[in-house]
């Protein structure tokens, strides 16, 4: 990506990976060199590495690029978009997306506000009913569908929001 240098990326969040793994990723026409960026990382790094967590991180990304990786990966963006197509439906009810200003878009996180209600009071029911967002601010809440998160879990955040907006 074009003027992105370095990204981190949650494995435990995206890939289904041990709690507490990352991936640095490098832009190859980064501005930052890798003699920079190793110098870098080496004062924010352990000097003992987790061998179980780079066995979590690897076994993940195998997994994610095996055949079957590939299809659990795509029936979890198609039931993201449902939830998403579901929520704004709903009276009350907006999802941020490319109309809202934003350049790309995560196909497995919704952003989406309630009218009437802080992102707070959205977030606290969400989770009285056992769900776990993954942000909020003052006015909305992103949730995440991930590897872990089941069709029944989507259909229940979707009866959450439409009970609460209603």
């Amino acid at each position: 990506m074009e003027g992105i240098d370095i990204v981190v990326q949650s494995t435990h969040k995206c890939l289904g990976a041990l709690s507490q793994t990352s991936l640095c990723h490098l832009n190859e026409g980064s501005a930052t060199s890798e003699q920079h960026w190793a110098s870098t990382i080496l004062l924010t790094t352990t000097t003992s590495p987790s061998s179980i967590f780079f066995a979590s991180i690897e076994e993940a990304i195998l997994n994610h690029a095996s055949d079957e990786g590939k299809v659990a990966l795509n029936r979890k963006v198609e039931e993201a978009r449902d939830v998403r197509k579901r929520l704004s439906e709903l009276d009350g009810v907006t999802i941020f997306g490319r109309n809202e200003g934003l350049l790309m878009q995560d196909p497995l996180k919704i952003a989406f506000k309630i009218r009437g209600k802080s992102g707070l009071e959205v977030f606290q029911h969400l989770r009285a009913h056992n769900y776990d967002p993954e942000y909020y601010n003052c006015a909305s809440v992103l949730i995440s569908c991930h590897i872990g998160t089941t069709k029944e879990d989507l259909d229940g955040i979707v009866q959450v929001i439409g009970d609460l907006a209603s």
